[in-house]
């Protein structure tokens, strides 16, 4: 306590003499804080400075993330669509009324499958096909099946049998039938379609919200946008304010409000077949392609966790010499109050001992028990040792 004591009056004297000289102009608000506990003051100015180094390190890891993702390297799901028919020969016959039907009626079957190719290799069942979508149309010829013709899955409302690793479609028909499926993928994370006005202008479609926001600031620091007195606020150029409607600087933070209406749902992948009642089904088999990103995908980023190891050795050195200037700092103050007066900082140091002795010797003296007691000296001493 009284090494503590010696140092902390020592530093509140040295501070007096650079009061109000501080490089971001902060000033406290309560004097009574700063008189009791003169450190308040820089420590407030070290938590704004910390969070300002909290603010960069988080953009930083932001665009650290962004640029991760962009080495994920893209998968294809492949999509093979064919079909098949039965008792397209049916003969009509007559019964014993004299009712005229069909032997057996004639059908035909779409199928929808899709498999996952990894390096070029096709996996069959790695992965439910209808995994990769939150909804899947498929819109027959509405002339031959004005009533049935519409054929829709949604994710979210299948109760059962969610996943499938494909579909089939059965219909009555001798006819060929044009069909046109809509795949909605489910984007993890979600992916969003860029408005064409604002498409054109930050050169990126469909991608994620954190993408767009980047390719937003990188084209607000490429046309050197910012407000010059305030970095905070950003002003338009002419193409922006005739995208937006603004006219006034926009603040940073209103950024991703003033994107949002401009973020579209994605388009659906549309695929054309005709489903062909006659001929070798075989011929008639589609394949498609499409590029998609799985859980398993995570394995491609390149992350070398001794790179974060050694990060967390560094930060725990860094602590570590934190630790150490500050105890040197407490010896310099002491050697430094020495050299000044030495007298008056033994004659201190004897009477802080002894009052550390008195206080120890007993749990609880007379004196302690009037409000007086607390009114000496010693009260500030402890109470800034007890808050540090």
């Amino acid at each position: 306590m009284s090494f503590n004591t010696i140092t902390n009056r020592n530093y509140r004297r040295n501070n007096n003499r650079s009061k109000n000289k501080y490089s971001n102009g902060f000033k406290p608000k309560n004097p009574k804080v700063i008189r009791n506990i003169p450190e308040s003051e820089l420590y407030s100015e070290l938590v704004t400075i910390e969070k300002h180094i909290d603010g960069v390190l988080t953009r930083k890891q932001l665009m650290k993330n962004h640029c991760e993702k962009l080495q994920i390297e893209e998968n294809k799901l492949n999509i093979r669509i064919y079909n098949s028919y039965e008792n397209q020969g049916a003969n009509y016959i007559t019964d014993e009324s004299n009712d005229i039907f069909l032997s057996e009626h004639p059908c035909w079957a779409l199928k929808i499958e899709g498999s996952f190719i990894e390096n070029d290799i096709v996996r069959e069942h790695v992965k439910p096909f209808t995994s990769y979508f939150k909804k899947i149309f498929i819109q027959l010829d509405p002339e031959l099946y004005p009533m049935d013709g519409t054929i829709e899955w949604n994710q979210s409302k299948a109760l059962i049998d969610t996943d499938k690793y494909g579909f089939e479609i059965k219909r009555n028909g001798d006819k060929d039938v044009n069909v046109k499926i809509f795949l909605y993928l489910d984007y993890n994370p979600q992916q969003f379609k860029v408005a064409s006005s604002l498409s054109k202008v930050l050169g990126v479609h469909t991608t994620t919200r954190s993408r767009i926001f980047v390719a937003f600031w990188k084209y607000i620091k490429k046309h050197n946008l910012q407000d010059p007195e305030q970095r905070k606020n950003i002003i338009f150029n002419d193409e922006l304010k005739d995208i937006f409607n603004v006219n006034e600087p926009v603040p940073c933070s209103s950024i991703l409000d003033l994107l949002t209406p401009y973020l579209l749902p994605p388009d659906p992948i549309e695929l054309s077949y005709t489903v062909k009642v006659s001929g070798d089904p075989k011929d008639n088999v589609k394949s498609y392609n499409v590029s998609v990103q799985d859980e398993n995908i995570g394995k491609n980023i390149k992350v070398n966790l001794g790179d974060r190891a050694n990060i967390n050795d560094i930060n725990t050195k860094i602590e570590n010499k934190i630790r150490e200037l500050n105890n040197h700092r407490k010896r310099r103050d002491f050697m430094l109050a020495l050299s000044e007066e030495p007298i008056e900082l033994i004659n201190n140091l004897i009477a802080s001992q002894a009052r550390d002795y008195a206080i120890r010797a007993c749990n609880q003296t007379e004196e302690t028990e009037y409000s007086e007691f607390y009114k000496q000296p010693l009260v500030d001493e402890a109470t800034n040792i007890f808050f540090r």
